[in-house]
């Protein structure tokens, strides 16, 4: 009995073959390019200025400014301050710590790398708005108005905020309705009932506030400033159903609790001064059965008074008598 040869699924490769001229011979594949399909291909490396701008941001985004500030102190060694990025999250962090001019005069040295950029601009217009130069912050959201293609709400806020401070309140009243056109957004609303409260324009504040509660019923800050112009015109009704709003959503609101407890104790006040009004209409009424002269009677219907004597406002510590006789007999009897 023969052996038959086994065939196996996955045969044995075979070292490849040519034929020339009846030869055949083994051909092999060249030691490079068997080193390039083994070594796996490499990244491309990112260029030197940009190499580390996403994990500035990735520090940044998490607040972890001393890994992000020292980041930043390597990418600007290297690149020889070059890097625009760099130095725009470095203004940003500049600025929360309070150093406004510093922030400012880098993102001047942004808009100088890149003179397109909108977003250099009206951080510019920022920092120069918290330093107070209010004109010059105008003129640079102008400059980066310029350069929109489309409007932008927070330009048109921050201009309404600068015109505000300008005390040119009609310039502002149009800058923050447009950018309510763009976006409807609590802290516009919030600027715009400031304007017509600066004019003297309660109805028109308070109309811009219920306006407000619409788009954002949940917003304690609003209930607040509403239910306390309210109070102010009177209407306690409905000041204490906005209070009472607020401290629905915050009960710690500190605003809120003290003008609610006002308009209580106001009330307890009035509830008090009915109570004493009333008293003193029951003794006005008693006090109206005398047929005596009421010029000398005192306030209390008691006999025990009539008896005392009273001080003469022209004779300063001097007592004299209190009526003649006949007519202090009659008062006494009538008191009776």
């Amino acid at each position: 009995m023969k052996d038959t040869p086994t065939h196996s699924m996955n045969p044995v490769a075979e070292t490849p073959e040519s034929h020339v001229n009846g030869m055949t011979s083994t051909t092999t594949a060249p030691a490079s390019a068997l080193k390039a399909k083994s070594r796996p291909r490499k990244a491309p490396e990112l260029q030197t200025v940009e190499r580390r701008n996403w994990l500035i941001h990735l520090h940044y985004v998490r607040r972890e400014f001393d890994m992000c500030k020292q980041l930043i102190r390597e990418q600007l060694e290297e690149t020889r301050g070059m890097c625009e990025y760099a130095n725009y999250v470095q203004g940003l962090i500049l600025r929360q710590e309070g150093k406004i001019q510093e922030s400012f005069e880098l993102f001047q040295l942004c808009n100088i790398l890149n003179p397109s950029s909108v977003d250099n601009i009206k951080q510019m217009a920022r920092a120069l708005y918290l330093l107070g130069r209010h004109r010059l912050a105008v003129e640079a959201y102008l400059q980066a108005e310029d350069k929109l293609d489309k409007p932008d709400w927070e330009l048109h806020h921050n201009l309404g905020v600068c015109y505000m401070h300008m005390k040119d309140y009609e310039g502002a009243r149009e800058q923050l309705l447009f950018a309510l056109e763009q976006n409807k957004h609590h802290q516009t609303f919030s600027t715009l009932a400031k304007i017509y409260l600066l004019e003297n324009d309660i109805p028109s504040a308070i109309n811009t506030y219920r306006a407000a509660i619409e788009y954002f019923p949940e917003n304690s800050e609003l209930h607040t400033t509403l239910g306390l112009l309210y109070m102010q015109l009177g209407k306690y009704q409905q000041a204490f159903e906005h209070l009472g709003t607020t401290l629905t959503f915050d009960p710690t609101n500190t605003r809120a609790i003290l003008a609610a407890g006002s308009m209580m104790q106001l009330m307890l006040e009035f509830a008090l001064t009915l109570c004493c009004l009333c008293d003193a209409l029951y003794h006005i009424k008693i006090a109206s059965c005398v047929r005596a002269t009421r010029t000398l009677m005192w306030p209390w219907p008691s006999t025990g008074w009539l008896h005392r004597p009273f001080l003469s406002p022209h004779h300063s510590g001097t007592t004299l008598p209190c009526a003649s006789l006949e007519k202090r007999n009659m008062l006494q009897q009538s008191a009776v």
